[in-house]
């Protein structure tokens, strides 16, 4: 039963493979891609942070997701993004310029 078992696996990994060997071929760029997409969120699936890198700064922003998801779960109480981050990064956001809207 384990042989058979292990040999349907492999069966199906080669067929899996083959048919991503196809596309690949259509489209090896589009393929890459999402090849790359599909490694990630695999990788990054149980993660609760966001790090956003912004093009030209040397800046680098953190969204703590666990905390803003747990705000999220008591409608009644109001958040500022000052209260998500720790105070030494608050009073950065204070002092730079102005955050631009990205809608």
């Amino acid at each position: 039963a384990y042989r058979e078992q292990i040999v349907a696996q492999a069966e199906g990994e080669a067929s899996r493979f083959e048919k991503l060997l196809e596309e690949y071929a259509k489209a090896p760029e589009v393929t890459r891609e999402r090849l790359y997409i599909e490694a990630m969120e695999s990788v990054l699936e149980g993660s609760s942070k966001v790090m956003v890198d912004v093009e030209g700064g040397n800046n680098l922003m953190y969204l703590p997701l666990d905390q803003l998801m747990r705000r999220r779960a008591d409608p009644n109480q109001q958040m500022n993004l000052s209260d998500a981050l720790p105070p030494e990064k608050s009073q950065e956001l204070a002092d730079d310029e102005p955050v631009r809207r990205l809608r």
